[in-house]
């Protein structure tokens, strides 16, 4: 008797999960095949970035610093996915026209065209996400629900396949067992770090996305006292200096810029140009005592208020989208992002530390970052903003 009741109790929580849980039929693009002319993916066979790369590097990073500058605050904390909305936003504009990719362009892809962004993004998250090891891992995942009512273009699920790899699904969003769905999806694809993301399923589409990065420095921060500190590459221009620290398995780097005035300042001078090149001021010789807080920072929250700020406002009432609904207007509900950044002498979200080596090196100059500074993640070969921040 006992065995039966195990038994009926294995099949009864089975059926639980199950109805919570995606199915192959809930994926519009699950039967979609990518096509052998779109081979803009970071491969053992291929790793060369597309021609259209530089203006892809240039599109994303510009985009990074007018977030930042549309959401800093006086004395806040910010953290943004930056790389996480340009993905979800580079959907949107494959699928919008009219007035509304106009205004999705002018955000994403000023100078740029759509094919740079779509290229460039095919080789910038696979390229991220090549590593895979217990401790050391990029997670990019981004992710559109659909209403059932919503129609979607084969031309759009093709798209998504050959470059940007989203998840697209389907479900009623009048039944309240579709946002659990949706919800333990998306939890499973950050590794359980992303617990109940999404708000709500509302409108035509709601939007998600998780970043999820770990990794040991290169070389460990020392702890002193209450803060971490170590000998840096500097870098530094006319408003601005900082430094970038290596992390040792995935292709990233971390850079923190202080202000030599107001930050507010700092962030209406900095974009792809100006950044680009204060990057290529770094110096093997010229290196830099930092001194720095450890932090944690956590963002799991809708960003459409952000974007809005940004500049976007049609995708969100009755937009112009025709290369996904077939010329139907179509809303987007919510554009739901989680990321969570922690800074300690270890490295970025790990424990495990990396011991620098033993020689002293001579430091130029000291920095202690006891000012209100921006900090990123970025990848190694292209210099593009993963995630962006300001510590207050």
């Amino acid at each position: 008797m006992k065995k039966l009741c195990v038994i009926i109790s294995i099949i009864i929580v089975a059926a639980i999960l199950g109805s919570c849980a995606l199915s192959e039929g809930d994926s519009l693009s699950a039967k979609t095949k990518r096509d052998s002319s779109a081979t803009y993916g970071f491969k053992k066979t291929e790793t060369s970035s597309p021609a259209t790369y530089p203006d892809f590097k240039s599109a994303a990073t510009d985009f990074a610093f007018k977030l930042l500058r549309s959401s800093q605050k006086d004395n806040e904390d910010v953290i943004i996915p930056v790389a996480g909305l340009f993905e979800s936003l580079a959907m949107l504009c494959n699928a919008s026209s009219g007035e509304t990719q106009k205004e999705l362009k002018k955000l994403i892809a000023e100078k740029s065209s759509l094919t740079s962004v779509n290229e460039g993004s095919g080789y910038f998250v696979s390229r991220l996400e090549a590593v895979k090891e217990k401790n050391a891992y990029v997670k990019l995942d981004n992710n559109i629900f659909f209403d059932n009512n919503t129609p979607v273009s084969g031309e759009l699920l093709q798209k998504n396949v050959n470059y940007l790899n989203q998840g697209m699904f389907r479900l009623d969003f009048s039944d309240s067992a579709s946002l659990d769905k949706a919800d333990e999806y998306v939890k499973s694809r950050s590794g359980g770090e992303a617990d109940k993301l999404i708000g709500k399923l509302s409108k035509d589409m709601t939007l998600s996305g998780t970043t999820v990065i770990s990794d040991s420095w290169l070389g460990c921060f020392e702890d002193s006292s209450d803060s971490l500190e170590g000998v840096e590459y500097l870098i530094k221009n006319k408003f601005c200096k900082g430094f970038i620290k290596d992390l040792k398995n995935t292709p990233c780097k971390f850079v923190a810029l202080m202000p030599d005035g107001d930050i507010g300042e700092m962030l209406g001078k900095l974009n792809s140009e100006s950044y680009f090149k204060l990057l290529e001021s770094m110096n093997i010789f010229k290196t830099a005592k930092v001194r720095l807080e450890g932090f944690k920072l956590e963002a799991s929250r809708d960003f459409s208020d952000d974007v809005k700020k940004a500049g976007v406002s049609g995708i969100f009432d009755n937009g112009d989208f025709a290369g996904l609904t077939f010329g139907k207007k179509a809303s987007v509900g919510e554009i739901d992002q989680y990321c969570s950044v922690t800074i300690n002498s270890a490295g970025v979200n790990t424990s495990k530390k990396v011991k620098a080596k033993s020689e002293k090196i001579e430091a130029e100059t000291e920095l202690s970052f006891d000012k209100p500074y921006v900090f990123l993640i970025i990848d190694n070969e292209s210099n593009v903003p993963i995630v962006a921040g300001i510590k207050a």
